[in-house]
């Protein structure tokens, strides 16, 4: 069975032990599988023949004992790992959790998840699913140099070189700009 739910709650919820996490407020809001063992909730993620990391958010606000809450997780018809318990894993209630795998699409079938529930009482879970791409003449660690024309672009004067930007390619720069001349 393929039915599903959507919760959300008001709590805050601790990012600090996961790497890279979403916004906080990602987390807030879940899908999760109607209860009952081998109950899962399925995901056809249209995307190109390639490589591909999956990046999966979890955090569990229900359940308060490890075990209570078990699934399994299956990438492309493998199970990737087996016996996830989000509680037990994060070390406590509203503790974000992140897990990656890397995955290839092929065949235009694009990827499919599957979390699959191995507990009776709660079924499985998942707060946000990222998918990103290698690209093969990018840079890991991308900067920009900001420059600001004050004449429609004829001319550029240099604010600063080198800036960082996050895995989004955004950034931001705090400049408190002269008068014109």
């Amino acid at each position: 069975t393929m039915s599903y739910r959507i919760r959300s709650f008001t709590a805050a919820v601790d990012t600090s032990g996961a790497v890279d996490p979403a916004p906080a407020s990602v987390y807030q809001s879940y899908s999760y599988a109607r209860a009952g063992i081998d109950n899962r909730i399925v995901w056809d993620i249209p995307v190109e023949d390639g490589d591909y990391r999956v990046r999966l958010h979890f955090v569990e606000d229900s359940v308060v004992s490890p075990g209570s809450r078990v699934f399994d997780i299956d990438l492309q018809g493998t199970i990737v790992e087996a016996g996830v318990d989000i509680l037990d894993q994060a070390g406590a209630r509203y503790k974000a959790l992140v897990k990656e795998y890397d995955v290839t699409a092929s065949g235009g079938a694009g990827i499919k998840l599957d979390l699959i529930n191995r507990s009776t009482d709660y079924g499985a879970v998942i707060s946000g699913i990222e998918v990103l791409r290698e690209v093969s003449d990018g840079l890991a660690d991308a900067t920009v140099d900001l420059e600001v024309s004050v004449d429609e672009g004829d001319t550029w004067l240099p604010i600063d070189s080198g800036l960082g930007m996050d895995r989004f390619g955004g950034g931001s720069y705090l400049w408190t700009a002269g008068p014109e001349s």
